[in-house]
């Protein structure tokens, strides 16, 4: 039957050492397997050891007493030839090595040359070292660790254009921290952040500055063995625009419709009547005027020639000129001064029901302006007012300061730096059919 089983022994009668030695398949497997039987023998019964140069080993410096460290060293690695059994020294790596360096002559600050030696470390031991370790030697800065914080001082130097003005430069950050060797920590004296540009500014810009450090003698001392916290800060310089500002002479208690006289005022001091002013280009471009602070009309005489009044300055400018007061000059050559009785005066209210009488028959003023209109002044022609507030109308009487109208005499004014210019109110409401009591004015003038 064609399904019929061959026996096992009909199997093995078909296999033949003949047939072995001409199949090419079985003859290519087995001359690999003796060729690494052979090659296992050989390497593990060879009397000549091989030899291998192993690199990349890293360097070991033990601790160092009396507080010292190793500050810096150089940035290298040993290797070391070693010989023995192949099988062995195959398997060795660098970190079967232990290479150190000897500090038995380390004592006191300073740069050493260390000796370098190897010894095995791990599992591996049966080989042995047929070189001596290359470097033999490596540099090394030994010290005592220190810490000082210092002030930060900036010098940046930049140009900045024709109109505009650099401020004092601002720095990120005030003072440093500095860490290293001992001996290199009580040398700098100064720590600084020096840059300069070759850019012309019109705006504010900010540098990154590197750190410096520098002895008492101005030298510059080396950073390889000091850590700073950061090795830069912002520099800051502000750049402002700079614009002349004239300057306005402001006054306060004017009568109503007043107009100053032509060339009566005159600011004397800065001649030019500007000032220089600095600010942002949005700032700077929106100014058109500094006003002084205002000026007391009342406070005024005839005989007055100067006055110095402060100026206001927006806190967003700088003021260049560093001008905080400006002089007045007041031509009065034509002017004079001259005493009127007045009996018009009022008490104005926009209270419903409410009105206000003068105790007396009038008041005492002194006017000063040009000769001719003082001249032709007639006391009708002057009224004295005050002007009552809801919150105030609830009282029997009131005092309240005065105010002035000159009718037709518009370059003259009220001057009472010698005298009162309050006067007290008795108040009536219509609706309340009891009177208030009657109430003298404060001033001693009426």
């Amino acid at each position: 039957m064609k399904n019929r089983k061959r026996s096992p022994r009909t199997i093995k009668r078909n296999f033949s050492f003949h047939n072995f030695l001409y199949n090419d398949k079985y003859i290519l497997i087995f001359s690999i397997c003796m060729a690494f039987v052979i090659w296992i023998i050989v390497s593990s019964t060879s009397s000549d050891p091989d030899v291998k140069t192993i690199t990349d080993i890293s360097i070991s410096i033990p601790n160092l007493s009396d507080g010292l460290e190793v500050m810096k060293t150089e940035d290298t690695k040993a290797e070391i030839r070693i010989k023995g059994n192949k099988l062995v020294i195959g398997s060795v790596q660098s970190s079967d090595i232990l290479v150190s360096a000897d500090v038995s002559e380390v004592n006191k600050p300073g740069e050493y040359k260390l000796k370098l030696s190897a010894k095995k470390q791990g599992i591996l031991s049966d080989y042995e070292f047929d070189s001596t370790v290359t470097p033999s030697t490596i540099t090394a800065y030994v010290d005592r660790r220190a810490e000082k914080i210092l002030k930060i001082e900036e010098d940046v130097q930049v140009q900045t254009g024709s109109e505009y003005l650099k401020q004092q430069n601002q720095l990120s950050v005030d003072t440093v921290k500095l860490s290293g060797a001992e001996t290199y920590i009580k040398r700098i004296a100064t720590v600084k952040a020096e840059y300069t540009s070759n850019e012309t500014l019109t705006e504010t810009k900010t540098f990154d500055v590197p750190l410096r450090f520098y002895d008492e003698d101005g030298a510059e001392v080396s950073n390889d063995y000091v850590t700073a916290e950061f090795d830069s800060v912002q520099v800051t310089v502000p750049v402002l625009k700079v614009k002349q500002v004239p300057i306005k002479v402001e006054f306060t208690n004017i009568p109503d419709s007043w107009e100053m006289p032509d060339n009566w005022v005159s600011i004397e001091s800065p001649e030019s009547g500007y000032i220089q002013l600095a600010a942002s280009d949005e700032v700077i471009d929106s100014i058109t005027e500094i006003k002084t602070e205002p000026v007391d009309l009342s406070q005024i005489s005839a005989e007055r020639k100067t006055m110095s009044v402060s100026i206001e300055v927006p806190t967003s400018c700088t003021n260049v000129d560093r001008i905080e007061k400006v002089t007045l000059k007041f031509n009065t050559d034509k002017f004079t001064s001259k005493s009127f009785t007045v009996s018009n005066v009022e008490l104005r209210s926009n209270v419903s029901g409410v009105t206000g009488k003068l105790s007396g028959n009038s008041f005492n003023v002194t006017i000063v302006g040009p000769e001719n209109e003082v001249n032709a002044m007639k006391a009708s022609d002057i009224t004295l007012y005050a002007t009552l507030t809801e919150s105030e109308s609830t009282a029997a009487f009131i005092t309240k300061p005065l105010q002035i109208s000159i009718d037709g005499y518009k370059s003259c004014w009220w001057n009472y730096s010698d005298g009162e210019n309050h006067a007290t109110f008795t108040l009536t409401n219509k609706s309340n059919t009891s009177s208030s009591p009657s109430v003298s004015s404060s001033s001693s003038n009426h």
